[in-house]
């Protein structure tokens, strides 16, 4: 209040006025509802929380803010168990291309998912890519690869590059690209000691590749137990444990 003026000290949000008083900098009017909040809750009721779920959208991000600053969101809006039973599945967009036998990954910083390769409803096999954007529920044409690929390991590392591996573009294929997120252009990357296609890939650091087994060829008895190490600063690839 104005009697209190000159005689506050700010300590961030707070002001501790010369007897040790606590004044906080904080929205009043949320305050107000906060603070019946806890005295409702401090006697038990179980609908304490009422006012405040019942507040208007306009309202609503304040409150959230002040929420938030108090630690007191979770309080008023608890996390949802998790349970299968109520799960469901709900229609998503629609890609630009229709595909099978592709990859897809989800890319750092909330870049949103990254569709890559595959084939059509003919056969033929894909060097295109398609970025999902969550928040807008969109696609959009990603950068091409340099070859057509299907049933390729696909991989995102820490420093947002996106590294595919092998695939079929008729033949198995033994080699990889590279999409740097800087320029959004594949390159060339280091090839593997085998040709696979349908291996699973994972990053093992930012700049190491673990790719494992697949198929070397499309008929049955090609199935591989092995694995390789690919290593993006040296352009190597090793042999890993074998399954």
């Amino acid at each position: 209040s104005g009697r209190h003026e000159g005689r506050l000290q700010p300590d961030g949000e707070k002001f501790i006025d010369r007897n040790g008083m606590v004044f906080i900098n904080r929205n009043g009017e949320m305050f107000e509802h906060i603070l019946e909040f806890l005295r409702a809750y401090s006697s038990g009721d179980e609908n304490a929380s009422c006012a405040i779920r019942a507040l208007p959208e306009s309202q609503m991000v304040a409150m959230l803010h002040e929420l938030e600053y108090y630690g007191l969101k979770s309080a008023i809006f608890p996390p949802v168990p998790y349970n299968i039973d109520l799960a469901a599945f709900s229609t998503g967009p629609e890609m630009l291309s229709k595909r099978w036998g592709f990859e897809a990954v989800v890319l750092p910083e909330n870049r949103g998912v990254l569709v890559v390769g595959g084939q059509d409803d003919d056969g033929k096999r894909l060097a295109s890519t398609e970025l999902l954007d969550m928040e807008k529920q969109t696609f959009t044409p990603g950068p091409s690869m340099g070859s057509r690929r299907s049933y390729c390991g696909t991989v995102a590392l820490e420093d947002s590059r996106v590294v595919v591996v092998g695939g079929s573009n008729g033949n198995i294929l033994s080699t990889s690209e590279v999409l740097s997120p800087s320029t959004d252009t594949w390159s060339p990357g280091p090839n593997m000691a085998s040709s696979r296609y349908g291996s699973a890939s994972l990053p093992l650091s930012s700049a190491r590749i673990l790719v494992i087994g697949g198929a070397s060829g499309y008929h049955t008895r090609t199935s591989l137990s092995t694995t390789e190490i690919i290593d993006l600063a040296s352009g190597a690839s090793t042999p890993g444990p074998e399954m």
